[in-house]
């Protein structure tokens, strides 16, 4: 391999890294938004507030060319997000019979987005 293609694949590597953990940031902040909603009666899609962060981020994407790209991955960020919190909340619903607790989601395809 040339050394500009390792290189590219390194900084990837070390990106994603960092994504991984900003991730694992995002999710536990989507799971105290489900307790908020939950707790006030809100429901866990918010079509409004949702275009409004897809907006607002988009505007954050400097190069033109990559502005959609960076739009689909944020819509899809969001249906992750709302995957999870969908899971808390039936998750949830089988806890509160038993302890009032909500456990945390295992993997966000146990319970697709709806």
């Amino acid at each position: 391999m040339s050394n500009k293609l390792e290189e590219a694949r390194r900084l990837i590597n070390e990106t994603d890294a960092q994504m991984a953990k900003l991730f694992e940031q995002r999710m536990r902040a989507a799971k105290e938004v489900y307790a908020y909603k939950k707790e006030m009666g809100l429901p866990i899609f918010d079509p409004k507030r949702e275009a409004e962060v897809i907006e607002r981020n988009a505007a954050l994407i400097a190069d033109p060319t990559l502005r959609a790209y960076y739009v689909d991955y944020q819509k899809h960020l969001m249906e992750v997000s709302k995957a999870y919190q969908y899971a808390l909340q039936d998750r949830g619903a089988e806890q509160d019979d038993a302890d009032g607790g909500v456990a945390p989601a295992e993997s966000a395809s146990e319970s697709p987005a709806k």
